[in-house]
């Protein structure tokens, strides 16, 4: 009896050191997957390779489903994709890319509803309805991409994505309407100091943006 209940005991333990064992692997290789991909689009300066990050994202995302960075980097690599294919003059398929970055976005969004990250890059695909046609969408989207800003920065002030955001949103808002150069350069500041002292939760955490708010920035001094 007491040879049963033992080897009962050890079949118990042994059945919790693989499970254990089997969800360290998963994680390990979930952060190497990410770490690579990340890595990826780090380095991409073309469309096709946002969208080799972006299909590898939606698959890491289908695979780890409580993890809301792999659809987060989707949607923004659909982002990257529609601004390329606008700066091409390729417009067929832009709102495809914002309307494939949505929908990755609500899966992230489902997991972390209250992320600084989330509800600004939620600002920028506002901002990409916007240039699809801004005589007809600008109306419609400008209020809520100051609210998605607006909440980010409420939840993070320290994050400088929704502040660069911010600013290149007035940047290409007339002054008639509050924007302009002027209303643009303190949330460009802003957000260069912000990029400066950054500090990613992790080495997968968001970190983009830099770049372009230095190339904003020059434009709102100009």
């Amino acid at each position: 009896m007491k040879t049963r209940i033992f080897f009962l005991f050890l079949c118990v333990g042994m059945s919790g050191m693989l499970v254990e064992a089997s969800a360290q692997a998963q994680s390990d290789r979930y952060t190497q997957l990410m770490t690579q991909t990340v890595a990826l689009l780090d380095t991409a300066r073309s469309g096709q390779t946002f969208l080799q990050a972006s299909n590898t994202f939606e698959r890491i995302a289908m695979n780890t489903p409580t993890e809301w960075l792999p659809a987060y980097y989707q949607a923004y690599c659909q982002v990257m994709l529609a601004t390329d294919k606008m700066q091409a003059g390729e417009m067929e398929s832009y709102g495809v890319h914002i309307d494939k970055a949505q929908d990755a976005l609500q899966l992230a969004s489902a997991l972390a509803p209250k992320e600084a990250e989330i509800l600004a890059l939620q600002g920028y695909i506002y901002q990409a309805r916007i240039w699809e046609n801004p005589m007809t969408k600008g109306a419609e989207f400008s209020p809520k991409v100051q609210e998605a800003l607006q909440t980010a920065i409420a939840i993070n002030p320290q994050n400088p994505r929704a502040h660069y955001l911010m600013g290149q949103q007035l940047l290409f808002t007339p002054e008639f309407y509050g924007g302009g150069s002027k209303a643009a350069l303190p949330w460009l500041e802003k957000a260069e100091a912000l990029f400066a002292a950054e500090s990613p939760a992790s080495a997968l955490h968001p970190r983009w943006g830099s770049g372009a708010n230095r190339y904003m920035l020059g434009r709102a001094r100009s």
